[in-house]
This record gives structure tokens, C-alpha cells and sequence, in this order.
């Protein structure tokens, strides 16, 4: 649209028939002030005339326009001075006429000019750029309402699986920033059904909604209006909106801060060595279990015959929230984190070997939680129903009253961590919404006790490594967390992720490596990531031999990091193709 419509298009908007008005009145007042000064400059004149001594201004005549010629040249400070007073009456005037204009012309034009005329043009103009109606061309799509943490995080990960996504923003200013950014949006209001027409909500494969739980139970209301079959995501910040926001039509509601409660507690080193579930597809369950008080310590992968007593197969480990593959010369340690593929019967003999009833409880354990915010609270909730003991400690008096076997202080005061019992604790949670401050927490409870377990909660996604580099044993991002949730969702026939930067994803088997086996594959070694699972005529076999072959017309599970997946596909085509 050329400037010229914009400009067209602007004065026919309630605005900028506002602006036509405070202009109107402008120059309103601007003729009055015109007409009183040459009033005034003829009446002023016309006396020096008849005053001044003969030959002085006796030739200049004294009307209308002359008045106004005088008036604009000096209100301007143009002043050419073919025209002047003599006297101090009529250099006073002109003084005062000069000042006027200054003022009114130099100041208060141009300031109403840029607030009531052009910002607003400049303003309808960019709002222009917005699209109000998705390309028909985008199918299949997520459909994102908020620009927050999350959805930045879950557009990584889309762009990563070549999946497309609109954001549907009511906010005209945040989504003229989106476009700035190269981002796909379209403008509406989220009351409105023609702004979810307008996403291609008919055409969409989830609509995600990551606002607040009002925001979050409207847009979830007036999208299944919509449309009956979509999936819906939805962001719960409180427990009781949980059951609100299902009534209002949402799928699966993202509770983050229960599941990074239950990723805290099932990690807490104790007594308790059972295998805890860390991501599924299908029959195949993966799973993370602690080495700490077993008879693995000690023993390389080889030793410990898991695969061969139990049928699991040991995947890897966790350090400090990263996997990293293990070979069978891997050594296991009192704090290393075994990760393990297997079905739920194996995963079940595991657990009665190396978790049997009558075991050592957990309940011996003694846990810190700093920060009393949602997910503080979250997680005392979840130790509290499993019967492990904690102190939580905040500097919120309120947090403090609301919370059981909560402490009022500063966790950055070494006497408050002793008031919670830090001598005594086995884990430390740090659970508070700021990053800088958490990894501050880090580094100073590290000092105090090397010896403990340093669980933290990252809220940005970017500040994961400085959380491990500072100290903790075991990080969690906010945002990684949420857009993992909403992927599994998206996708659970072909992506689970199982932690951080950590998939499970299946690809029909590459021609190149149709009757080879797993071991001839050099999937592992040549691409990054493992098979866990041969699918064939839609039966699943778990945990495959080195010497099971690779059938035409299969499907394979592999388990590895995105750059692993991403060397698959560049090696063998997406889809195998």
C-alpha cells in the first residue's frame, strides 16, 4: 500500500478523525491570534505614524494585509525589516509577537504535528504490516498465542522437525514486533472466532496457549467452538485452574511447575533405587535410575550383565543433566545416573533386584528447597506425599506462613541454611524464577557443602550450562521443560523427547541398510545414536541384538541428540528416503 493510502486510510479511522480535529482547532486558534496581532500592529502603527517625525514611516501603508504580512514575517522570525517600530511601545509588540510564534509555531506545532498526526500515521502504518489471515499454504501447523519463553523454545524445536506454526496475537504492538522478527502472525482478538478462522484453525494440528490461566481458559473456550477436534494445550499456573481449563475445551494441561516437582523428587539420591520412567513410546519405557548404594558401583557396564540378568539395556548416562553414551568399559560411579531401555516387565525385575520391599527408605534423606514460588511449593507438596523430610526456606513472609515446615530467611545468609538443617542435607533444591540469583545459590551452597546434590531450576533455556558449570548436579529449564510437553503431544507416533537435547524418534529403515545388522548398521558409531527398537508388521522388538537384522519394511527407534538425528536424515533422506 502506497503512503498516500495510508495517509487516506489513517484520516478515516476514529484516530485520525481526532487528529483532523485538534488540528482544525489548531489553526482556530492560530487565525485568531493572527487577526488580534494585526489588530493590534495597525492600531500600534498608526500611532507611531502620527508620532515619529515627518519622513519616518510616513510613506508605509497601514492595512489587513500589511498587518499580516508584518505578523507572520516576525512570528516566523523571518523578519526581512522593511518594516519596524520605532518606539518602545511598538518594539515591545514585537517582542511579544515574535515570542508567540516561537512558541506556538516552533514548539507547539510541531509537537502536535508528531504526537496527533504522524505517529499515529507511522503507527497504522506498521499495524498494516501485520496479516490478519494466514497463508493457505500453511497446514498442518501449531497455532501459538503468546510470544513468551516457551513458545521461543517450542519454535526451536519445531523448526528443528520442519513442522510450521502461526502465532495469533491480540496484542497489535507485540505483533508487529513478531513481524519485524520474520516471525509468521496474524492479528485478532482471541474472542473473536474469525481471528482462530483466520490462523487456519481448520487446518491446524494443536493450537498452544501459554498466557495466563484467564487468557489461556478464553482462547481454549472459543478455539473448541471452533473447531471440536483440535488439540489444545494449555499453561496452568494454579492447581485450580487445572480442572477450568479442561472444562473449557483443553486437551492437556501443562502443569510445569508439578512436573519439574516430580523431576526434583524422583531424583532426590536415597534409598529409593527404583528405575523411574523418563520417556515411553509404545512398549519401549526409558528410564534413569540412580547407582548410588547398589553393588553397581564399582563395575563397568560389562560387569554388571543388566541386559543379560534383566534384559535392559544400559543407554548411557546422566552428568549433570547431559547424557553422554556409554561403551561397555564404562566405569560406574556412586553418583552416576544409569539410563536404561527396556520394557515394563524388565524394567520391573530391575527394580525387585536393586529395590527390593524392606529396602532403606528415602525417608532418611533431608532436603533443602530454596524458594517458596510455584515450583517451591510444588515441590514440597511432592516430598511431603513420598514422606521425605525438607525444610523450605524464602525470604517471602507470606510463602513462609502458607507452607509447611517453611523457615523465614535469606538463603544467601549461611546462618539461615544452618536454621534449615544444610549440615544434614543430602539434596538441595533451588527452585526460584531468577537465574542470576539461582546461579548464585549454586556457587555458594557448592562452597559451603562439595558434597551435597544441587538440583536447580533454569527459567531461560540459555543459562543451563552456567547452572552446571556453577555447581548443580542436575538442572531444569522452564521453558525446555514446557516445549518438550507440547512436542510430545505434537508428535507421539514419531518424537518422544526424554530429557533435554535427548529424542527418541523412528525412521522407516534406509535402503542402504535393508539386511544389515544392527552391528554392520555403524548407526552408532558413523551417526551419534542407538537403535532401542525394530518395529516390523507392528510388532515392536525391544532392545535389539548386535546381530538383529534390519528387515525391509520397517521401522526403526533410535535414541540420540538432535544433531545425531539431524546427521541421520542428511545421511539417509527424510523418511528414509
Amino acid at each position: 500500500m502506497s503512503t498516500l493510502k495510508y495517509f487516506l486510510a489513517h484520516l478515516k479511522s476514529q484516530e485520525g478523525k481526532q487528529s483532523l480535529k485538534i488540528f482544525r482547532n489548531f489553526f482556530l486558534v492560530l487565525t485568531v491570534i493572527l487577526a488580534v496581532h494585526t489588530t493590534l500592529f495597525i492600531v500600534i502603527m498608526g500611532r507611531e505614524q502620527i508620532l515619529l517625525p515627518e519622513g519616518q514611516n510616513q510613506n508605509l501603508p497601514i492595512n489587513i494585509l500589511t498587518g499580516i504580512y508584518w505578523v507572520l514575517i516576525t512570528m516566523s522570525t523571518v523578519g526581512y525589516g522593511d518594516i519596524t517600530f520605532e518606539t518602545h511601545l511598538g518594539q515591545f509588540f514585537s517582542l511579544a509577537v515574535m515570542m508567540s510564534g516561537v512558541i506556538y509555531l516552533f514548539i507547539l506545532l510541531p509537537f502536535s504535528f508528531m504526537e496527533f498526526f504522524y505517529k499515529p500515521l507511522a503507527k497504522a502504518q506498521s499495524e498494516s504490516r501485520v496479516p490478519r489471515k494466514a497463508a493457505t499454504s500453511i497446514t498442518n501447523h501449531v497455532i501459538l498465542t503468546c510470544h513468551d519463553s516457551i513458545a521461543r523454545r517450542l519454535t526451536m524445536r519445531l523448526r528443528e522437525f520442519d513442522y510450521q506454526f502461526v502465532f495469533l496475537l491480540n496484542n497489535i504492538d507485540e505483533a508487529v514486533k513478531l513481524v519485524d522478527l520474520g516471525l509468521p502472525v496474524v492479528y485478532g482478538p482471541f474472542d473473536e472466532h474469525e481471528s482462530y478462522l483466520n490462523a487456519g484453525i481448520e487446518r491446524a494440528a494443536m493450537l498452544v496457549a501459554t498466557s495466563n490461566d484467564v487468557t489461556n481458559t478464553n482462547i481454549a473456550f472459543s478455539a473448541r467452538s471452533v473447531r471440536e477436534d483440535l488439540r489444545i494445550v494449555s499453561l496452568s499456573s494454579h492447581p485450580s485452574s487445572d480442572d477450568v481449563l479442561e472444562l473449557a475445551g483443553s486437551n492437556h494441561v501443562l502443569k510445569l511447575a508439578k512436573m519439574m516437582a516430580e523431576f526434583f523428587v524422583t531424583r532426590i539420591a536415597g534409598g529409593e533405587r527404583n528405575a523411574h520412567v523418563i520417556g515411553q513410546f509404545q512398549q519401549l519405557q526409558i528410564a534413569e535410575a540412580r547407582a548410588r548404594r547398589t553393588n553397581l558401583v564399582g563395575k563397568t557396564i560389562k560387569e554388571t550383565n543388566l541386559r543379560r540378568d534383566y534384559g535392559v539395556t544400559f543407554l548411557g548416562t546422566l552428568e549433570h543433566g547431559s547424557f553422554k553414551f556409554a561403551d561397555l568399559e564404562t566405569e560406574i560411579h556412586d553418583s552416576t545416573t544409569l539410563v536404561l531401555a527396556g520394557t515394563r516387565s524388565q524394567l520391573g525385575a530391575y527394580n525387585r533386584h536393586f529395590n527390593p520391599e524392606g529396602a532403606e527408605s528415602s525417608k532418611s534423606e533431608k532436603v533443602i528447597i530454596i524458594g517458596g514460588g510455584r515450583v517451591g511449593r510444588a515441590t514440597a507438596e511432592a516430598l511431603a506425599q513420598k514422606e521425605i523430610p525438607f525444610t523450605l526456606i524464602d525470604n517471602n513472609e507470606e510463602n513462609v506462613r502458607t507452607i509447611p515446615g517453611a523457615i523465614y530467611g535469606n538463603a544467601a545468609e549461611k546462618k539461615d541454611l544452618d536454621r534449615a538443617g544444610l549440615d544434614r542435607a543430602t539434596a538441595i533444591i533451588i527452585t526460584t524464577h531468577d537465574d542470576e540469583l539461582n546461579i548464585f545459590l549454586t556457587i555458594y551452597c557448592r562452597k559451603l557443602r562439595d558434597d551435597v546434590e544441587i538440583f536447580s531450576r533454569a527459567r531461560l533455556d540459555r543459562n543451563l550450562d552456567s547452572l552446571k558449570k556453577a555447581g548443580a548436579n542436575f538442572v531444569i529449564s522452564f521453558d525446555a521443560t514446557g516445549a518438550c510437553y507440547i512436542l510430545n503431544h505434537l508428535c507421539p507416533n514419531n518424537l518422544i523427547t526424554i530429557t533435554e537435547g535427548l529424542d527418541l524418534f523412528r525412521y522407516p529403515t534406509p535402503e542402504p541398510l535393508i539386511g544389515k545388522t544392527v552391528l554392520e548398521s555403524r548407526i552408532r558409531p558413523d551417526m551419534g545414536c542407538v537403535i532401542v527398537a525394530l518395529i516390523k508388521d507392528g510388532a515392536m522388538k525391544v532392545n535389539p541384538g548386535a546381530n538383529d537384522m534390519l528387515a525391509e519394511n520397517s521401522d526403526l527407534v533410535l535414541m540420540g541428540s538432535i544433531d545425531a538425528e539431524r546427521k541421520f536424515i542428511e545421511t539417509y533422506g527424510n523418511g528414509g528416503n
